[in-house]
């Protein structure tokens, strides 16, 4: 039901953006930035032997993009795919003390991107919605605790990796001239992960060329 949901909002705005006036412009865009997410998981969440660092601590992550929009009017209609890069973060055992330097994972998302402007100018202020599909890319590794316990972090099943993802933000088009423009903005995501949503933070800034 939820992928049958998500699919149904995507080709509404794919929709949207087949319609409109005739002036309209394509754009071909390129970014890169940073993804911060928050600490998620709770010490409550402890279970000796099966959750031993329930705790996640908020970290930051590179990340690259590019898309490919149509603009009508005051909107520009986009699909937009994002690489986050892995990363490395500490846990810790609230039990013990012993601790492990993990891999975080990496993630592509690959959205439908609504952003409204009704400014003319060089500079163009924007907000924008959409949504979409994240994939988790984690791989699967043996790590050595401080205290030299070994585990096994398997990767996940095929099906487990994909999940719906929503966004909102804002930010600015600067026009450098007929055909080029820089694109700065933020967004704040939701990953909807059964059984806790992961919710960050992504910063970006690139340069989008107009034909």
């Amino acid at each position: 039901m939820r992928m049958r949901l998500l699919a149904a909002g995507l080709l509404f705005i794919a929709a949207a953006a087949s319609a409109g006036a005739a002036d309209r412009s394509f754009f071909l865009g390129f970014s890169g930035g940073l993804q911060r997410f928050p600490a998620y998981g709770t010490t409550a969440e402890y279970i000796r032997g099966e959750n031993d660092f329930p705790v996640t601590p908020a970290h930051m992550a590179a990340l690259a993009g590019f898309s490919f929009g149509r603009s009508s009017g005051s909107f520009l209609f986009e699909l937009d795919a994002r690489w986050t890069f892995h990363g490395t973060v500490v846990l810790k055992d609230p039990s013990d003390g012993d601790s492990v330097s993990v891999s975080t994972a990496a993630h592509v998302s690959v959205v439908l991107n609504a952003l409204y402007s009704p400014f003319r100018g060089a500079w163009r202020p924007f907000v924008e919605a959409g949504g979409g599909v994240d994939a988790y890319l984690a791989r699967a590794e043996t790590v050595t605790t401080a205290y030299g316990y070994v585990i096994d972090r398997p990767a996940l099943r095929t099906a487990d990796r994909f999940d719906p993802e929503a966004h909102c933000g804002g930010g600015v088009i600067v026009s450098l001239g007929a055909m080029l423009a820089l694109r700065l903005g933020v967004r704040a995501v939701w990953i909807f992960d059964d059984p806790h949503p992961v919710r960050s933070l992504q910063a970006a800034g690139g340069l989008a060329w107009r034909f």
